[in-house]
């Protein structure tokens, strides 16, 4: 039954989420399906999380993803998806064409999306837990580029200098493998394609073998 805060009809047939855990490639693969399909929008529910800090600082939205534990998280989901149901309206009116990724999207929001024609992929990178921190380590300081230095002098004094556990993120993996398993969950449940992958230019094909049908 559809939570009847998401009881507007609005077309969403021109909406993509993309959705799954941390250091799933969500980012990437969004750039490369916008620009596969000539999507004028790219959207993080990282910026509405933002967005409601500023207006409504509440306990579960000040907590940061390298603290989350699965009671915060489901707090966290709620209140985002209830502010990025109503900005969408606003994109679903204009007839834009939008594509939503990152992890806040409560089971209510993707199933009202899905029964209005909005279309779901769920990534799941295969790669061990301790190798997507690793490459935490490595993408995180590139866009910490200190002037007057070159681009590969920085990454190097970044990555040879940052200790993995800066990142705060290898003492969580019980709480996000707990957090990874709702969202299998909620998506089995509707059944929303599951992209499982150990590369992501093969994750990217598999994406394409599933949209372009719609949007070629």
């Amino acid at each position: 039954m559809i939570n009847s805060k998401f009881n507007s009809i609005c077309d969403y047939s021109s909406f993509i989420f993309i959705l799954w855990w941390a250091f799933q490639g969500k980012s990437i693969l969004s750039i490369k399906t916008a620009e596969r399909y000539t999507f004028s929008t790219v959207l993080s529910t990282d910026c509405f999380r933002n967005f409601l800090r500023i207006n409504n600082p509440t306990e579960a939205i000040l907590c940061s993803t390298s603290k989350l534990d699965v009671n915060i998280f489901n707090k966290q989901r709620e209140e985002i998806s209830d502010l990025l149901f109503n900005i969408l309206k606003f994109y679903a009116d204009r007839k834009e064409k939008v594509i939503i990724e990152w992890i806040h999207f409560s089971k209510d929001f993707l199933e009202f999306a899905i029964k209005n024609w909005a279309k779901c992929l769920c990534l799941n990178n295969k790669i061990p837990w301790k190798e997507k921190v690793s490459l935490k380590k490595i993408t995180t300081p590139i866009t910490r580029i200190i002037d007057k230095k070159t681009w590969k002098e920085s990454y190097i004094e970044h990555t040879d200098n940052l200790n993995i556990d800066d990142i705060s993120y290898t003492h969580k993996e019980k709480d996000y493998t707990n957090i990874h398993n709702i969202i299998i969950s909620d998506a089995n449940s509707l059944k929303i394609c599951n992209i499982a992958f150990n590369n992501i230019n093969d994750a990217f094909l598999e994406i394409c073998v599933n949209l372009d049908k719609y949007f070629l």
